[in-house]
């Protein structure tokens, strides 16, 4: 292989369209977990639901009743996946993938499981929105607000989660509120006791109470400072620079939540990964960079 092919390569991948490069990344990240989530929920709920709501209100979302099995959906998702991270037919292929989202997602709520993953499907809808804008407006910038929309669903999330918190117990209530914490999180692990009747997860919970009845001063400033988070996120989507450092500082929240209450996110946390923080755009950056220093060579213009 030669150097000018190597060089030609190099400007492909970094100097050619780092937009179009972080947009391929951050939708490579996102759709492996949608579908990890989403596929657990078409697998685990097959049967009528117990409280049917949203769409499966008037559409049959028993799947086990589908003349073709819910393989072939899941397996046609996973093919209209991969037009969705080439930008390819992205009317379709994201208008396919939001109401799989959305049937999956719904799905899990009238099975009367809050799994909090609905992000998913408004994170696919606002996309729909923007490339059907896109289709009708041609001078519509596509590349600056596919990214700034994708933000803003993600930075509404919490935000609203934080004006829920203060209209429920105020702004400083809801922090003093921590030290009953203890008790919800005892009382899920003893839920989940009685669901599998594994003893360890007692003792876990009773691990996991022991530095929130010890230090409620400290919990008491976690919380108001997760609440502050959640409640300026909305400063998230003003620059990619200030999406990866706020991404950060909530991925930050995320992981002392589960620390701290053994509670984890997953759909929130990626979304926010995926389109804030962008790990994989990133490491490709950096790789780069280092394939830069170690063959200065490639850096050079090909003749």
């Amino acid at each position: 292989m030669s150097i000018p092919y190597l060089q030609s390569l190099l400007k492909k991948l970094v100097n050619k369209d780092k937009e179009e490069i972080f947009w391929f990344c951050a939708k490579f990240y996102f759709i492996r977990e949608l579908f990890s989530c989403s596929k657990m929920m078409l697998n685990r709920y097959t049967g009528v639901p117990a409280a049917p709501s949203g769409i499966c209100t008037f559409f049959p979302c028993a799947t086990e009743s589908w003349n073709i099995g819910i393989e072939w959906f899941i397996a046609a998702a996973w093919i209209i996946s991969f037009l969705y991270i080439f930008e390819k037919k992205m009317l379709f292929s994201v208008f396919f993938l939001a109401l799989f989202s959305t049937f999956a997602f719904t799905l899990e709520v009238s099975n009367g499981v809050l799994g909090r993953n609905g992000i998913f499907s408004g994170i696919l809808w606002v996309q729909f929105f923007v490339y059907f804008t896109k289709h009708f407006k041609p001078n519509f910038n596509l590349k600056k607000n596919r990214l700034l929309y994708t933000l803003q669903v993600i930075a509404a999330c919490y935000v609203l989660s934080a004006i829920s918190k203060i209209s429920t117990a105020g702004l400083f209530g809801w922090a003093r509120e921590g030290k009953y914490i203890a008790i919800q999180i005892l009382k899920n692990h003893k839920y989940e006791y009685v669901s599998t009747g594994e003893v360890a997860i007692l003792q876990k919970g009773q691990e996991l109470i022991e530095p929130i009845i010890m230090y409620p001063n400290l919990i008491e400033f976690i919380l108001f400072s997760s609440l502050l988070l959640e409640l300026f996120a909305f400063l998230m989507p003003i620059s990619k620079k200030t999406a990866l450092i706020y991404g950060l500082l909530l991925r930050s929240m995320h992981f002392g939540i589960f620390i701290i209450m053994d509670i984890h996110i997953a759909s929130f946390v990626m979304s926010l990964t995926a389109f804030a923080i962008n790990p994989i755009y990133y490491i490709l950056i950096l790789l780069f960079f280092l394939l830069k220093k170690i063959f200065p060579q490639l850096a050079a213009p090909a003749s």
